[in-house]
């Protein structure tokens, strides 16, 4: 079936595209729930658009031993504990932008396991000040030390387009093309579900699981990538909901 785009740059309305014939277009104009599987578009609904890629490698620095001759005390155990931030990179979306967030090549979690060794353990989290994206290590180390280690970051920003601006319905040109007010626009990338090879999943479920001391992680994708020696939980993730930008 044919794809049909619709503007009402007259009364300045609507502007959709959607699965079917030109007959169907008063149909979407108020589209219902039955009706969003076959809308690519509506001016109505609010959209994610990918608008900024920051991408990074930083070196978090060795993380010494605890070097102390008291360190074993009887049933008493003292680490050492610390922290560092890092900056990705500067963006000018305000504090409440949505990202999504990889380290080398897998999709991130908050408290993500970078490094671990009999007691020391080094984890990483992104998170998003006004104007910057930053990453925030915490690191524990007792008997051994953590040495320094190369992570590459990549972080996608999104705009939440849900009014739109201007008065314009619809715009072509040879390098360009806009609709619904700036809600569609080619300078974006939109998310879109995708169950083949997406960029990244969403889910609802839990991705980390804790059980004897351990500590088991599984991001959107359904594949583990990390589970401590001692964990021996049951926990064994799901698959999310595939995007593509």
């Amino acid at each position: 079936m044919a794809k049909t785009l619709h503007a009402d740059g007259a009364n300045g309305g609507h502007a959709y595209i959607f699965e079917g014939s030109a007959s169907e277009i008063g149909d979407y104009e108020n589209p219902t729930a039955a009706d969003i599987g076959n809308l690519y578009f509506h001016s109505n609904l609010s959209y994610l658009a990918e608008s900024q890629i920051l991408e990074a490698t930083i070196t978090h620095p060795q993380r010494t031993q605890n070097s102390s001759s008291s360190k074993w005390s009887g049933t008493n155990y003292t680490v050492t504990n610390g922290s560092q931030e890092f900056s990705i990179g500067s963006h000018t979306k305000g504090l409440d932008v949505p990202a999504i967030g990889f380290l080398n090549g897998n999709q991130m979690s908050a408290g993500h396991v970078i490094q671990n060794s009999a007691g020391s353990l080094r984890s990483v989290s992104l998170f998003i000040t006004s104007n910057e994206v930053r990453v925030f290590e915490e690191f524990v180390t007792f008997q051994y030390t953590l040495p320094a280690i190369d992570v590459t970051y990549k972080v996608l920003l999104f705009d939440y387009l849900s009014s739109g601006s201007g008065n314009i319905a619809i715009n072509m040109n040879p390098t360009s093309f806009s609709a619904g007010f700036g809600k569609l626009n080619t300078d974006y990338k939109y998310t879109r579900r995708q169950n083949t090879n997406p960029d990244f999943y969403l889910s609802k479920d839990k991705t980390a699981d804790v059980a004897n001391g351990g500590l088991k992680l599984v991001p959107p994708n359904g594949i583990s990538i990390y589970e401590s020696s001692n964990y021996n939980g049951s926990f064994t993730g799901s698959t999310g909901t595939g995007v593509d930008i």
